[in-house]
């Protein structure tokens, strides 16, 4: 959460994706709240697969915890005990941190991506932001991690997904993946407004208050 301009974390702390620690190692679990330390004005947070995104009132971005796979966007799969700056080059407004992988939004419009090879569409894992080049011309407005997939919608309500669709997180009537975005055709004309991948279903909310929701329908 973010309270006065500070990140709190908690739970499982295995990675240091909670807290270093005041000696600068990881205690297994944060059972309250714990300040995270060093950085201040921070505006978002999101909790991904063991590590941790934190965005700043300036537009910058910052990781921490479990590096395997490039998760962290800091150019190793180390670990990372303390936050550490990616490096985008633009103001971002939006961030999301899935199992494997992270993306962000610049106030241009633009995703950058990073992680896990299979997640984002290539044969080696990122270990730092990359840009979608295949949204290039599009607007987007917001990007949502999930499992082993990504979701990003556009400025006039669109919705792209790609990575895995093994249990039909993508909504395009099919299990197959993705390695590039692709526009879910069921939700054209729906007029998204909002958009959440979940682990392996997703939701989407219209302007008219509408929700639609696909993937794995165990529960719901």
């Amino acid at each position: 959460v973010i309270m006065a301009r500070s990140a709190y974390c908690w739970g499982l702390n295995s990675h240091n994706q909670v807290t270093a620690g005041d000696q600068g190692r990881s205690d297994l679990k944060q059972i309250l709240p714990t300040r995270v330390k060093g950085l201040k004005d921070v505006s978002d947070i999101s909790c991904g697969g063991y590590f941790t995104l934190l965005q700043t009132a300036d537009g910058r971005v910052f990781s921490f915890g479990k590096g395997q796979y490039g998760r962290l966007g800091r150019g190793s799969e180390e670990d990372q005990a303390e936050p550490g700056m990616l490096e985008i080059g633009d103001n971002v407004k939006t961030i999301s941190a899935g199992a494997w992988h992270g993306a962000v939004v610049t106030d241009k419009g633009e995703v950058y991506i990073w992680g896990h090879g299979h997640v984002v569409g290539v044969k080696q894992h990122l270990l730092l932001p990359r840009l979608v080049d295949s949204l290039a011309k599009v607007v987007i407005e917001s990007v949502s991690c999930g499992n082993n997939y990504t979701l990003a919608l556009d400025q006039e309500g669109s919705v792209y997904s790609w990575g895995s669709g093994a249990h039909g997180e993508l909504g395009h009537g099919d299990v197959k993946s993705h390695k590039a975005p692709k526009k879910i055709e069921a939700l054209q004309g729906k007029e998204i407004s909002h958009i959440n991948a979940g682990h392996v279903h997703c939701g989407a909310v219209s302007k008219d208050n509408k929700l639609l929701m696909w993937g794995l329908a165990e529960g719901w």
